[in-house]
């Protein structure tokens, strides 16, 4: 099994076959930050028009619903929780 795991706030990175694609057992999982602990980081990576966000460790989520949109796409809903630890306090 190949697992990639890849945050981006572009629908059209998604569709590059490199990341999710259009064809093939693929999941979305769209998230709601709520904790204001994530960052944006196009200025520091390789590949600025990816618009990435970086999740730090100690994240929490819950599922708030799966769907299965069909052609093998699942789309997960899940929204953050509060962290019982945060490793580092970046806000």
């Amino acid at each position: 099994m190949v697992l990639a795991v890849q945050t981006t706030k572009s629908v059209e990175v998604l569709e590059n076959p490199q990341f999710c694609g259009t064809t093939g057992a693929r999941t979305i999982f769209t998230i709601a930050l709520t904790q204001g602990q994530a960052r944006e980081i196009p200025r520091y990576s390789l590949v600025g028009g990816e618009d990435e966000v970086l999740l730090p460790p100690g994240c929490r989520f819950v599922v708030e619903s799966v769907m299965d949109a069909g052609n093998g796409l699942t789309l997960v809903q899940v929204k953050e929780l509060p962290s019982k630890e945060w490793i580092v306090d970046i806000s």
